[in-house]
């Protein structure tokens, strides 16, 4: 059996990696872990020299995710 045609397997790609990514911007879990790794990366040098850094408050809006 023969492969699939490169073009096709680059579509199929495409349409995959884009519904992946709409379904995780809708996300609520996918955004609070976004955000959180970004709190974490941004204050970063302030953990390493042992200074404070501020709480995290997400900005996504969903009671149901802690």
């Amino acid at each position: 059996m023969s492969r699939w045609p490169r073009v096709f397997e680059q579509m199929l790609t495409a349409y995959a990696t884009a519904a992946l990514a709409r379904w995780m911007g809708r996300s609520p879990f996918f955004l609070r872990i976004t955000e959180r790794a970004l709190h974490e990366w941004d204050h970063l040098p302030h953990r390493l020299r042992g200074h404070a850094v501020p709480p995290f408050e997400s900005q996504t809006r969903d009671t149901k995710i802690d």
